[in-house]
């Protein structure tokens, strides 16, 4: 079994030790995985991003081609998503009937 060694600390020095403890870890975490935020498309930039009409962008959304979802009365398209799905073979197909 381990050799255990107790020590009291004051409050403030716990908490600068957690403090310490988290940053590190963190700092790990952000070098190992890059994190990216998801950011939020209005349908005007998602076509705009696309480089297609917004009629066109519709259509893709109404084909399931494109995910979007609500915000109460306005449709909003993850970036990420959006890149995904641009990526995929269902939207290459669609992309080129209509050429």
């Amino acid at each position: 079994m381990a050799d255990v060694t107790l020590i009291q600390l004051s409050k403030e020095e716990l908490q600068e030790l957690i403090r310490s403890v988290f940053e590190e870890e963190i700092k790990k975490l952000k070098s190992q995985t890059p994190y990216q935020e998801d950011q939020s498309l209005t349908t005007a930039q998602a076509a705009g991003f696309m480089k297609i009409s917004l009629p066109t962008l519709y259509k893709l959304i109404e084909h399931e081609i494109i995910p979007s979802f609500h915000i109460g009365r306005t449709i909003r398209i993850s970036k990420n998503a959006l890149i995904q799905a641009m990526n995929e073979k269902r939207y290459k197909k669609y992309n080129s009937l209509k050429n």
